[in-house]
Formats: C-alpha cells, sequence, structure tokens
C-alpha cells in the first residue's frame, strides 16, 4: 500500500465494529487501513480497505508493556516498548528494530494528549501525535472545548508524518502501539480482547484521568 498522504487520522470506532481496535484515516478522511484483532490470541492485523494484510503487531511477556512488530510475511521487523520510569512526568516510548536497538523515541506530555516522535539520538523529527476531534479530523488546529471533550471521548488522534524516509507505517503503528500501552497501563475501558486492558476502549490518549506516568 502507497502512503501518499503527510497525515493520518487515528481513531477507536465509533460504533460497534467486532474486534476492530482502530481505523485509520488519510487526512482528507479516506480510509487508508485498520486495526482487527484475532478473536483467538494476541494477534492484530492491519488491513488495507480491501481486507489485504499489510503487517500484525502481538504483545510480548516482558517487564516493561512491549508489543511486537511483524510485516506481511511474518517476519519481525520492530518493536514498541515503554521505556520511562515512575519518576518522570513525562510518558516515553522507543521503537526498536529487531535485534533490539532504539531507532526512534515517542515523548508525550504528562496526560498523554501530545507526542513528538525524534530518532533514537533525538537529533531528527520523524513525526508528532496529538489529540483531535472526530467531528472534525482532517483539520483540527484550532478546536474548540466541544470539540476536545470528543476528541477525549471519542479517542480521536492525529499523526503528522515529517521525516520522508522513515517507514510511513511503521510510524502510524507505534502511535496505535502508544494508544494500546497507555489504556493498559490506566486500566481504564472495556476489555475486548487480548490480555489485560489492552483492548480498552476509553483509554489511551486522553481516554482517562489523572496523571499517567
Amino acid at each position: 500500500m502507497d502512503f501518499t498522504s503527510d497525515e493520518y487520522v487515528i481513531q477507536r470506532p465509533t460504533t460497534l465494529k467486532f474486534n476492530v481496535l482502530f481505523q485509520v484515516f488519510d487526512g482528507k478522511g479516506t480510509p487508508a487501513f485498520l486495526a482487527k484483532r484475532h478473536v483467538l490470541g494476541t494477534r492484530t492485523d492491519l488491513l488495507d480497505p480491501n481486507g489485504n494484510l499489510l503487517g500484525y503487531f502481538q504483545q510480548k511477556f516482558s517487564l516493561k508493556p512491549t508489543y511486537e512488530m511483524h510485516d506481511a510475511s511474518g517476519a519481525v521487523i520492530g518493536k514498541t516498548v515503554k521505556t520511562s520510569h515512575i519518576v518522570s512526568l513525562n510518558s516515553k516510548y522507543a521503537l526498536e528494530d529487531p535485534s533490539g536497538r532504539p531507532v526512534a523515541l515517542a515523548v508525550g506530555d504528562a496526560f498523554s494528549y501530545n507526542y513528538s516522535v525524534k530518532d533514537s539520538k533525538g537529533e531528527k523529527d520523524l513525526a508528532t501525535i496529538s489529540k483531535v476531534s472526530p467531528f472534525n479530523a482532517a483539520s483540527s488546529s484550532n478546536m474548540s472545548f466541544f470539540g476536545e471533550l470528543a476528541a477525549v471521548m471519542m479517542n480521536a488522534y492525529k499523526i503528522t508524518l515529517i521525516d520522508k524516509d522513515f517507514d510511513k507505517l511503521q510510524l502510524i503503528e507505534f502511535a496505535m502501539l502508544i494508544d494500546l500501552i497507555i489504556a493498559q497501563n490506566a486500566g481504564t475501558g472495556i476489555n475486548i480482547g487480548g490480555m489485560g486492558n489492552t483492548g480498552g476502549i476509553g483509554g489511551g490518549f486522553g481516554g482517562g484521568t489523572g496523571i499517567r506516568l
């Protein structure tokens, strides 16, 4: 699949869709792909609008919340790991290559509303992640109070891809996995499958209350 847009909106379904964790649209509102969890197990497939498999991810047993990314053939292409400690006021997540070497770092505010994604050295901007209103997802730089509230309730957020050379699908997947880890740690929402609360609706970016560390 050719990801030609530089902006994508990621949101949990606004209507009940069996085992669909996320719907992804480009900046114009055109469906790009969805993340659909298997009925059994912890695997979640990334499917384009025609149902073609783009890749998948699975949660791994680890001391820190970790998800492993796979391409469509099943090969491991990366991992998402939460790296921040309890004393940190910011949420931090690492995107690692298959060998465990960090290739990107996402640093967010204390409420997990906005993230800056940079390379492992912190020198190059790769992407930004921010809350958006699902009612005005393609243009959300100035949200009203009610737009902010809707974004919290609907779990909708935008990823803006800055670096032209970095794998776009992997960055979008990185954003989704951050959301799942936040929901898991917060213990919020409704469990719709898998381990713990990783499928929780209402957790994630702006979906809970209090400060997440």
